[in-house]
């Protein structure tokens, strides 16, 4: 009769040990700063001396980060959690900037707001966003291009700009290479590189044309005296002297020059006429002359 009266005694007793040492599974935690995450049960877990605690009070306030580079996730709560001196804190700021990552492989998370967040130095960070660069900078030339300077003068180059679509003004990047050597009839080219960060390179040239000096027009004097040279050689071949001429432009190289001459030979009677030449003036060569007398 008594033995009924022991097995339900006994599972009394299990059931009751087994139920306390669930409840007394985890030990609670030593302040609500080492929350970790709320179970579904509404129960607060953290973490200490390597091992599950329950947080005693979860709905308590965690201490403030020290700044937002703490921020570790984001709570279905929507508080910002952080992670400092091996407890939870509540990033304060959620709007402040964070730093950059130095580069994208320090990615960790998505954030809700569609952010991509980093850890980098025990901080968060923020990747930038990526961006592929396949645009080489544009090089623009000053000046004129071909640029033409006369034999035995200075080069001066005109200079360039660059500029990318990315890293901005590369001028000052710009290597010049080529030489002009203005003693010596000649093409010559400068080129001009530069490449952004990417590793883009962008080339251009300039062509330099050492030419020649122009050969300047005679002057009126000059061209008076070539006629009055050639008349005399003619026909004239003594005293022979032009008077009063004038000059007439035909085009840029011809001009039409008028004078009247006299000769004095002794024992001979004066004689005097009228000379029309037409002459390059350019090379001081005498294309048509008419004489009357």
């Amino acid at each position: 009769m008594f033995r009924p009266i022991l097995v339900i005694s006994f599972l009394f007793v299990f059931f009751l040990c087994s139920h306390t040492a669930v409840a007394q599974l985890h030990p609670a935690c030593p302040d609500e700063s080492y929350f970790t995450v709320k179970g579904d049960n509404g129960v607060g877990y953290g973490w200490y001396n390597d091992a599950t605690c329950i947080v005693a009070n979860s709905e308590e306030k965690y201490p403030e980060c020290p700044d937002t580079s703490y921020f570790t996730v984001i709570g279905g709560d929507g508080v910002r959690y952080g992670w400092y001196n091996d407890a939870t804190c509540i990033v304060a700021n959620s709007e402040e900037k964070y730093p950059e990552c130095p580069d994208t492989s320090y990615f960790t998370v998505i954030g809700e707001d569609d952010v991509r967040y980093g850890w980098f130095d025990n901080k968060t960070c923020l990747i930038r966003e990526v961006v592929v660069d396949d645009k080489p900078p544009i090089i623009t030339l000053i000046g004129d291009n071909p640029l033409r300077l006369e034999v035995d003068t200075m080069y001066e180059d005109p200079g360039v700009e660059a500029i990318d679509n990315i890293d901005g003004d590369l001028t000052s990047l710009v290597v010049i290479d080529g030489v002009v050597d203005t003693l010596f009839v000649n093409n010559y080219t400068i080129t001009y590189s530069v490449s952004d960060d990417a590793g883009n390179r962008a080339e251009s040239t300039r062509t330099v044309i050492v030419q020649a000096a122009p050969r300047q027009p005679l002057t009126n004097t000059e061209i008076a005296e070539t006629v009055e040279s050639r008349v005399a050689q003619i026909r004239f071949p003594l005293d022979f002297s032009i008077m009063s001429p004038t000059f007439n432009s035909i085009d840029s190289d011809i001009v039409e020059v008028t004078y009247s001459y006299n000769q004095d030979r002794p024992g001979f009677v004066r004689i005097g006429g009228t000379v029309v030449a037409l002459v390059n003036k350019m090379t001081g060569e005498v294309l048509k002359m008419e004489l009357s007398q």
